[in-house]
């Protein structure tokens, strides 16, 4: 069973799906959504949540790292 990067990512944080709105087309009566555009379409929550997991990842590995170099 390989596992790609990508895959073992996803299945940590999930699927980053941007920020959409939902826009109407009164010409084929129908709604559809459209993506944010600029910075209006990141998902920020998501973006800062892979971030502080991983700077608690890299504060976690110096701490042990310091504990087994003075031991």
């Amino acid at each position: 069973m390989v596992e790609t990067l990508k895959t073992i990512i996803t299945s940590i944080f999930g699927e980053y799906t941007p920020v959409t709105y939902e826009m109407y087309d009164s010409v084929n009566d129908t709604y559809y959504d459209v993506v944010a555009s600029g910075f209006a379409g990141v998902d920020w929550p998501f973006i800062a949540g892979v971030m502080l997991f991983g700077i608690a990842m890299y504060c976690a590995f110096r701490i042990i790292g310091g504990i087994i170099k003075n031991v």
